[in-house]
């Protein structure tokens, strides 16, 4: 049962790692400015980093699983988009 639980949490890790990749390359591109950037996975990959940690045998990754969420920048991007929208439209509602 442990080699199964390893090997679903190396692919999930690695489907993570590579969105997180994917989404930093948008980012990069976006800031260049060059041409207008395609638009990145938010979510995804951070989801898939933070239950690939959790699955590992013995709660190994357990205390890391917010990690992925961090480094991954369409992740990051979103959550700092729905905080500043949040505080900038927090009276509006009323």
């Amino acid at each position: 049962m442990e080699i199964v639980q390893w090997s679903v949490a190396v692919a999930l890790l690695g489907l993570s790692a590579w969105i997180a990749i994917l989404n930093a390359c948008v980012a990069w591109i976006g800031l260049r400015g060059r041409k207008s950037p395609p638009s990145s996975i938010p979510l995804i990959g951070g989801m898939f980093g933070v239950i690939g940690l959790w699955v590992m045998p013995g709660g190994v990754g357990r205390a890391w699983a917010w990690l992925p969420l961090v480094l991954d920048f369409g992740c990051l991007l979103l959550v700092c988009r729905v905080v500043i929208y949040s505080w900038l439209h927090r009276g509006a509602e009323g």
